[in-house]
């Protein structure tokens, strides 16, 4: 006979291993400074930094990596911004 343990758990997806409040808020705030220092735009949307923030497993320089490298006309940009 065959064991049959049924479906594997699933990872939750990236945007809910860490939710507002947790440990980390500090070093996400410090992301989106530097994310605005960076690329010169102070306006950034924190959402899409939150996005790329959890994208990259909060980790700071992988964050930015992506930051960096996402064409200017793809950046979004927060109320007032472009």
């Amino acid at each position: 006979s065959s064991f049959s343990p049924g479906p594997r758990p699933q990872r939750p997806p990236a945007c809910h291993r860490t939710s507002p409040g947790a440990m980390g808020d500090a070093e996400f705030q410090e992301f989106c400074q530097k994310a605005g220092e960076f690329t010169g735009m102070k306006d950034l949307d924190p959402d899409w930094l939150k996005e790329m923030w959890l994208g990259a497993d909060a980790n700071m320089e992988r964050a930015m990596n992506h930051v960096l490298s996402t064409p200017e006309d793809k950046v979004r940009r927060g109320p007032g911004g472009g």
